[in-house]
């Protein structure tokens, strides 16, 4: 995190510098000054405020008043029907306020409703600061906005390192939504926020001319905006603090084959220790790639955040002929217990436990008659992570996912399933079934209309076992209400395309979700991961 402060006393001239433009620096409650609002009783059009009204294009887009005699709104229409159009609203700030906010930054806020889905950001919605003060390099930030569905997006030039775009669902697309711009010329960082949350963050030198302030449609694209309000800070508040970029990525091989003494590793799992080490877990295949044969579950630990790797540990072998697979850890988060749980030779279920962050396992302990069904030839464990409930009724309890068949044979239809103990491990007991054609998956809790939900995310297997390759392609979801005691129908996820393979899925909480509420979980934040095709 950066912090940009103002030196003492520029915070306290809230209303001092009101110059020609009317622009008020940095308010005595750190809130920035509004130059232009659709206001009950007088006119929401910001030429009646002051504003200039402009356009790019052969011809203004339609603007008029919106939304009710209580809540009036300005409503820009570059709809494109008569061809090109654009209209937005520029007015000018004077050299001391662009100076200030060249100095020590500045924060723009807007409410804007985007009623229609755009399809992406478009510059028919966006607003634009350009600081050219004395002399200075002008900076220039121009915000796009749109709207696709549920999720709002938006787009910046950043300058030398290109564009920047973000996007997020929110509950109420149709509403008013709230954007923040702030920029602090001494880290050079800029962050977007959408409703108060950091929406982007990137590092800002863009160099180019423009007018100082404006909103409405720019010159490219077609959209409709209904605008509330726009307000401009020169300065920021004192203990204002901005958000860095994320690190780029960057990749440490961590299994090797041919190293070790093993041809090849495959299905990793990762989890992080209740000691915040990281522990790689997967199968070391002795001999061959094939999913049957001399394969073993091995170790890696990092106490770096993953930078780097100690050795590796052979955690469980059996001999030549076992497979050991399919390793799937899950951590009590009140005993502080790791449990892996694996497979052997595709029939049965192995448990082993960890107390002292994954250094040393207890002997494995079959818990296949618990767990498995008679009828069921094949078990399959995960692959991947499981996880503990801390939300609702079932809280604490720990979940397994895994699939079965009622043949060894690939080609027969699978069914996607779970297994949980709510005594810390001491026992475990088969949950509910999902659907038929589900076959590898990962589970995540989350929230369904404010209650506790599990989610299960599973591989789509109508092509392969099913005769149904139009069905294929997506990721087919179910969804337990009961702790995964059962599941509810499948639906298939069209955003989540596959090549019929194994991905994953995290939460990310956020920070009311991580007091642990016991009665309600707010929605949080899924990340998926995998292949982003549809064909291997």
């Amino acid at each position: 995190m950066a912090s940009a402060v103002l030196p003492a006393g520029l915070a306290v001239l809230a209303t001092v510098l009101s110059m020609t433009a009317g622009i008020a620096t940095a308010a005595e409650d750190g809130a920035p000054a509004v130059l232009w609002q659709a206001e009950k009783g007088s006119s929401p059009d910001p030429a009646a405020q002051g504003w200039e009204a402009r356009h790019d294009k052969p011809q203004a887009a339609v603007a008029r008043a919106a939304g009710t005699g209580d809540a009036p709104l300005w409503r820009i229409e570059d709809d494109d029907d008569q061809g090109g159009e654009g209209l937005y609203y520029t007015r000018e700030l004077s050299a001391e306020v662009l100076n200030l906010a060249a100095e020590q930054g500045f924060r723009l806020e807007w409410d804007v409703r985007i009623p229609e889905s755009t399809g992406g950001v478009t510059r028919a919605i966006s607003t634009e600061v350009c600081l050219a003060g004395d002399g200075r390099k002008p900076f220039r930030f121009g915000v796009s906005l749109g709207r696709n569905g549920a999720e709002l997006a938006a787009s910046l030039y950043t300058g030398s390192r290109g564009v920047a775009e973000a996007g997020r669902a929110v509950k109420s697309p149709e509403g008013l939504h709230r954007w923040t711009l702030l920029f602090d010329p001494a880290t050079e960082l800029v962050n977007l926020q959408l409703d108060g949350q950091p929406l982007l963050a990137a590092k800002f030198d863009h160099i180019d001319r423009g007018l100082p302030l404006v909103f409405g449609s720019r010159s490219t694209g077609t959209g409709v905006s209904e605008w509330k309000q726009l307000a401009f800070q020169a300065g920021l508040a004192e203990g204002t603090k901005l958000v860095e970029p994320a690190a780029p990525p960057h990749q440490v091989d961590v299994f090797t084959g041919g190293e070790d003494d093993y041809f090849a590793y495959r299905i990793p799992s990762l989890i992080t220790a209740p000691d915040g080490s990281l522990l790689a877990i997967c199968e070391g295949r002795k001999s061959s790639l094939d999913d049957l044969g001399n394969n073993d579950l091995v170790l890696k630990r990092s106490t770096d955040r993953g930078r780097t790797w100690g050795p590796m540990q052979i955690i469980y072998d059996e001999g030549d002929k076992v497979t050991i697979g399919n390793p799937t850890p899950v951590i009590d988060r009140s005993t502080g217990t790791i449990w892996l749980v694996f497979g052997r030779n595709v029939t049965d279920a192995l448990v082993m436990s960890s107390t002292d962050n994954g250094q040393t396992w207890s002997k494995p302990r079959n818990i296949t008659p618990d767990i498995k069904h008679p009828k069921w030839e094949f078990l399959g464990i995960g692959p991947g992570i499981g996880i503990q409930l801390t939300h609702g009724p079932h809280r604490g309890r720990m979940l397994i996912p895994a699939y079965h068949r009622f043949s060894f044979n690939k080609r027969d239809p699978s069914t996607s399933c779970v297994f949980y103990s709510d005594d810390h491990g001491k026992t475990w007991q088969r949950g509910g079934d999902a659907a038929e054609m589900m076959n590898e998956c990962q589970i995540v809790e989350t929230s369904r209309n404010g209650k506790p939900v599990v989610l299960l995310n599973a591989r789509n297997h109508w092509a392969r076992s099913g005769g149904r390759p139009d069905l294929n392609g997506v990721r087919m979801v179910s969804v337990s209400t009961d702790g995964g005691e059962t599941f509810g129908e499948p639906v298939f996820d069209k955003t989540l395309i596959e090549p019929t393979c194994q991905a994953s899925v995290l939460r990310i909480d956020q920070a009311a979700a991580a007091e642990g509420n016991a009665a309600s979980l707010p929605s949080p934040v899924l990340l998926f991961a995998n292949p982003a095709s549809t064909g291997r």
